[in-house]
């Protein structure tokens, strides 16, 4: 499972979205507070260390 725009990152192209997202996070204590723990929890799933541990070695073992 990816990001996702609006839950725990925001994605766009867009110069003058990506600023309307920035504000509004700013702006909005909830949001923020709420896009952070989604980010946290995100992190933790993807990217904590029992998940990418041996990770490399793996795929250099597999190149074989």
């Amino acid at each position: 499972a990816g990001l996702t725009s609006g839950k725990n990152a925001y994605i766009s192209d867009d110069n003058e979205k990506m600023a309307k997202y920035l504000i509004e996070t700013i702006n909005n204590n909830e949001k923020r507070k709420l896009m952070s723990k989604n980010c946290k929890e995100f992190v933790s799933k993807n990217f904590s260390l029992e998940k990418t541990y041996g990770k490399l070695s793996e795929h250099y073992s597999s190149l074989k």
